[in-house]
This record gives structure tokens, sequence and C-alpha cells, in this order.
């Protein structure tokens, strides 16, 4: 018989079991403690919420299709002429062009025309807007422009700053432009620099999984040899030179004594935190190879970040678009490349029950993630082991986690999402002052069941709506 193979830090909790049989036999033939936290059967938890949350889905779905049935994402990122009607979507012209000032100095960058093609020579004329004039409409001599989406922008430098300063701004706009435009324009090193990290980040893992006690250890000696050996080489370069004398180290005698100094007794300390915190380091390095371990016998839990981004950002665009759509449905307001649109008090509510359902929706995506993983490491953590090795895992921890909680507990990550969407402001809030709160609050008062606490001793309701409050399903 061999003795189960158990992590320092697990050996009063993972469920030792004595056995010859073959590791790879399956983990119900197993003799399995009673009561075992992680084989108990699971059921629907928080039906009601469940129920709340389709119905909020539901109508989710409905906003989506009146945005979907009266927008027209066109309405946002298509310029419109001096009238309001969009290039492209209202008359068939689709190019947004400006015309120049009467003075002929300058663009009149207030009344825009519609154009099948942008001009590339100043020969031509086009009939513009002139307020002063009987018809409303005066001939123009155009200049020479270039296609940039459905704009024609100018070629010369001096109308392209006009342009820009006038399309975007300084404001806010101006700064979505600029990043979005950067990001797109270095989306491959972007692509590159993912990769190389995900490869990284896994040889990291096996290397801190093969060999923790070696990295743990040698760290430490590295704080600790590294400021003494500095400090030894000034004190002693210091002491081997007169007062006087500016040789070795780093300047004269009292730069390097006091240095060398400084550097000993950061070392010495070091030295001491080690020696005294060494059975909290071999805590560490349990925890560190349990985590190892079971990322490494567990490979989709490799894969749950990427997937998790991957779903998200595709249901993100999802949303971003049916928000555009919403958000076009309003009525033009302002004209011009930065238009305003005006909404209705019925439209403002659609748009920000859209937002909230958005936020919720996320947010629950993040719960779903934090269940997946908390599943996974709860059957690896509770699997036990068989001749010194984990028996059989079931395969594709991570898709089972995910089926599960779609089929049990649904309404629980949904109330957890909604709670951590609602308090997330107030409990960021409550914990920058927690510090200062605690340091005022007397020793002696920082009890639950002292009622006769100050005020700053109260224990704040926001602390325990956290995103892993709800985990214990």
């Amino acid at each position: 018989r061999e003795v189960n193979r158990l992590h320092p830090t697990m050996a009063a909790a993972i469920p030792i079991i004595q056995v010859d049989e073959d590791p790879e036999a399956p983990l119900d033939a197993l003799p399995q403690p009673r009561l075992s936290p992680g084989s108990r059967s699971h059921h629907c938890t928080d039906v009601a919420w469940l129920i709340l949350f389709m119905l909020a889905l539901a109508g989710f779905l409905g906003v989506a299709s009146y945005a979907a049935s009266v927008g027209d994402v066109r309405r946002l990122y298509h310029g419109s002429d001096y009238r309001g009607r969009l290039c492209g979507v209202d008359v068939p012209e689709q190019y947004v062009f400006w015309c120049r000032a009467p003075s002929g100095d300058g663009l009149e960058m207030r009344y825009p025309i519609c154009l099948d093609a942008c001009p590339a020579f100043e020969e031509t004329v086009h009939e513009c807007y002139d307020p002063q004039a009987e018809d409303s409409l005066s001939p123009r001599r155009s200049y020479a422009t270039r296609q940039v989406g459905n704009y024609c922008m100018p070629k010369n430098s001096e109308m392209v700053d006009t342009v820009v300063q006038s399309l975007v701004g300084q404001g806010l706009a101006g700064q979505f432009h600029h990043y979005a435009a950067e990001i797109c324009n270095a989306w491959l090193p972007l692509v590159c620099s993912a990769t190389i990290a995900g490869v990284m980040g896994c040889l990291y893992l096996f290397l801190v999984g093969k060999f923790t006690s070696t990295i743990f250890y040698a760290s430490t000696l590295a704080f600790v040899m590294v400021p003494i050996g500095s400090g030894y080489y000034l004190v002693k370069a210091a002491m081997s030179s007169s007062p006087d004398a500016k040789q070795g180290g780093l300047g004269d005698f009292y730069e390097n004594l006091l240095i060398g100094c400084v550097l000993l007794a950061i070392g010495t300390f070091v030295l001491l935190v080690a020696v005294a915190a060494l059975r909290m380091l071999r805590k560490a390095i349990g925890l560190v190879t349990a985590t190892c371990d079971c990322l490494l016998e567990e490979p989709t839990l490799l894969l749950q970040p990427f997937l998790a981004l991957a779903f998200r950002s595709a249901l993100l665009a999802v949303f971003a678009h049916g928000f555009l759509l919403l958000l076009s449905c309003g009525a033009v307001g302002e004209h011009g490349f930065r238009k305003r649109f005006v909404y209705t008090p019925e439209q403002y509510c659609l748009i920000a029950y859209y937002a909230m359902m958005m936020l919720w929706t996320l947010e629950l995506c993040g719960a779903l993630s934090r269940y997946s993983l908390a599943w996974v490491t709860q059957r690896w953590y509770f699997t036990p082991y068989v001749n010194g090795a984990k028996a059989k895992m079931p395969s594709c921890a991570i898709f089972r986690a995910v089926l599960c909680a779609a089929r049990y507990h649904v309404g629980t990550l949904a109330f957890g999402a909604l709670v951590t969407a609602v308090f997330r402001v107030p409990r960021t809030l409550v914990s920058l002052l927690q510090g200062p709160l605690a340091r005022a609050c007397p020793r002696d008062a920082q009890r639950f069941d002292d009622r006769a606490q100050p005020a700053q001793c109260a224990v704040s309701p926001f602390e325990m709506a956290t995103k892993h409050a709800y985990m214990d399903v």
C-alpha cells in the first residue's frame, strides 16, 4: 500500500484513500467519504430570480427588435447636408463636401452638401448654400480632395486642420477617434504580443509548477544576498580609504559608509523576516504548487480565459450594434458631422433599460466564468490521490461546469451579477474609506456583537456584496 501524496497545505482537507487500485479507475468506483463538499448533488437555486431575469431578457429582446425595425446605424456615421438629409441614405449622393467660404478663404463648415464623387481638381463648380443669396444658392469653385470614408477630405494641410478641429475638436469625440485609429493601425503588434504573452504564460506555469521550491528559495536568497553583498562592498570600500579620498564605490567615504550600512540593514531585515515567515513561505509554496498542478492537470482551465474573452467580445459586439441602432432612432436635431439627436422620454427610458440589461448580461458572463473556475477547482481539490496521483477527472471539466451552471444556477448567477453591478461603485467608495475608518475605530469596538460601537465602526452592508459572495452553490 502506498500512502497518498498530499500537498502540505491540503493534508487536512483532501480525502485520504489508501488503495492499490488502478489510478485510471473511474472516480465513482473508489470509496468516497460521506458528505464530501465536492460530491454533493446540485439542485435549482433562486428560481424566482431566474424567472425575473428571463422576463427582463424578453423585454430586452423587445427593445432590440424595436431598434432593429426603426433604427439605421448609417444615420450615426453618414454625414448630412445643410438640409439635414443623410448623404447616401436620403439622397443618392453619398459623399459629404464642404464648400469654400463666400470670401474664398477657408471652408464653410456649417453648410455641407452631398456629392456623388469627391472633386480631385479645382476646376469644378458646385452650388453651395448661401443665406445671403436670393435663392439661397451660389456657385463656388471646388478644391482638390480625396475620399476618406463617406467624406471628401481636402488635400491642403491648412484645410485639413480646419476640418479636423471642426469635426472632432479636443473633447471626448476627438480622443475616441484618436485611440480608435491607433488601435486599428497597431492590430498586428497587438495580436503578436497577445500570442507571445499566452505562450510565455504557459511556460511560466510549467516552470513554477515543476520548480516551485527552487524559485521561491532562490528569490528569497537573492532578496537577502543582493543588499548584503552590495552593502558589504561599499562598507569595505569606505573602510579601505581615508575620509578625504574618493576611490571605489559610489563616491566619497561618508556616502559609501552610509549607503553600505543602509543596504546591510535592509538585507538583515529581509533575512529576519524570511526566517520568521518560513512557515508561511512553505505554505505559500504548497499553494502555488497545488495551483499549478490544478492548471496542468485540467488543461481546459488554460483555455477558459481565452474562451471567456472571445464570448464576451462577441456578445459585446452584438450589444454595441443594437445600442447604436437604438441611438439612431432619435430625431436629428443638429446636422453635420457632429450631429445631435433628440429623443423622446420613452426613448430615453428604452436607452437606459438597454444599457442596464447590457451591463447585467455582461456581469452574468463574468459570474459564469468565476463559477466555472470554482467548480473545476472544487472537483480537482476533492478528488482523492490514488497511488500517489490524482484519480481520473472528468474530461472537458470547464464545459461541464458551464453546463451545470446553465442547468441549475442561472438564477443565482443573475442575482449575484445584478448585486455586483448595482453596488460596484458604492462598494468601491466604501473600500476607499474603510482604511481611515478602521484606524479611527477602537480595537475593542471592532466586534459584531458590540451594539454600543461608534458610527465609524459599523459594518458596511456593501462589504459582503462582492463577486465571490454567491459562489457557495
